[in-house]
């Protein structure tokens, strides 16, 4: 028996490790292609006058020896340009292999199928705080989360694009909110008269008040403006517990949201909290809730798509209210967004 054990801890570990490798090379490809503007403009440099006659001003001494100017290598920025272009081809065809090119026409529902199938292969997974399962009532309906029946599933033509995507980091436990499974249900039956959201939460109560700020009333099935609600995680929490999700968990999902966004082109992204802004854009969040207690939200690009604006807001539950301030400061941001998305 504790050879078995011994076997099986030995391949969990072999697995993590895999994991997290696998998310660490994602995020370092999202960030070194975000570089490519700046890597342009060094070779522009490399390539004008300007760089000759700053080389030759080195040569004679007259760049003070203090400054830094690996830049002036001739062979240096030679090289890093030319790594760069294998670089670019190594990841071009780690993109083909895992379909994230952005020239490749992707349908909404097939990747609700393939998220579907995955998270059934993958079964019960989790971390010492926190264990997730792929629910009965997602796997028997056609979108890619629970909370896509409240903004998003009433689209026959969603692969035509959206104006919002709005994120959260997963939608919780199926057991604590029985009603909603059940509203759930009889949407995916047919019954069109059935809503997912007549007896909001405090969250979603909230979040009706912050979409007027795009003249948008949620609660109905055409609320204004196509939006799509969903989470990044794929798996629903067992039992009643709260906490515990953390980047690596979520990074799980990367492809499928990468795919999703691909699908439904949305014109902007809003992320509920820190973690959910710091997956969705790649970036480290630094001072989330300092900054948003100003009424500023954190704004970004997506990758590989920079056309897509990322925003990055509290969770509007009653903690995330809390941790900037009150309502006044979370609509400022969201006004903010709204008067961005309206001059575009």
């Amino acid at each position: 028996m504790s050879r078995l054990n011994n076997h099986i801890t030995e391949m969990e570990y072999i697995y993590e490790e895999i994991l997290q490798e696998q998310g660490l090379l994602e995020k370092s490809i999202k960030n070194y292609k975000r570089l490519q503007p700046k890597i342009e403009k060094l070779e522009k440099y490399y390539t004008s006058p300007q760089w000759k006659n700053d080389f030759v001003s080195d040569e004679r001494g007259e760049v003070p020896s203090d400054i830094k100017r690996g830049v002036l290598s001739e062979d240096g920025i030679y090289n890093m340009l030319e790594r760069n272009k294998e670089i670019m081809e190594m990841i071009g065809v780690y993109e083909d292999n895992e379909s994230y090119n952005s020239n490749t026409a992707v349908s909404y529902h097939d990747v609700v199928k393939r998220a579907q199938d995955f998270a059934k292969k993958r079964g019960v997974y989790g971390n010492d705080n926190v264990e997730l399962y792929p629910c009965d009532t997602w796997l028997n309906g056609d979108q890619i989360n629970l909370w896509t029946y409240w903004q998003g599933h009433q689209y026959k033509d969603v692969d035509e694009g959206v104006d919002i995507l709005l994120v959260g980091q997963d939608w919780g436990s199926p057991e604590k909110d029985e009603e909603t499974i059940k509203r759930i249900q009889l949407i995916q039956s047919g019954k069109t008269d059935s809503f997912y959201n007549d007896h909001a939460s405090i969250t979603d109560e909230n979040l009706k008040k912050l979409f007027k700020c795009f003249n948008c009333d949620i609660e109905k099935a055409d609320p204004g403006l196509r939006l799509f609600f969903t989470n990044y995680s794929l798996g629903y929490r067992k039992g009643r517990e709260q906490g515990g999700m953390t980047k690596k968990l979520l990074l799980e999902d990367s492809s499928f949201f990468d795919d999703l966004v691909k699908a439904i082109k949305p014109k902007i992204i809003i992320c509920l909290g820190k973690i959910s802004y710091e997956v969705v854009s790649g970036q480290t969040a630094k001072g989330f809730t300092e900054q948003l207690r100003n009424g500023i939200p954190f704004v970004s690009t997506y990758p590989n798509m920079n056309n897509i604006k990322v925003y990055g807001v509290a969770h509007c539950g009653a903690l995330g209210l809390n941790n900037v301030g009150g309502m006044p400061n979370m609509i400022k941001a969201w006004k903010v967004i709204a008067n961005e998305f309206e001059r575009t």
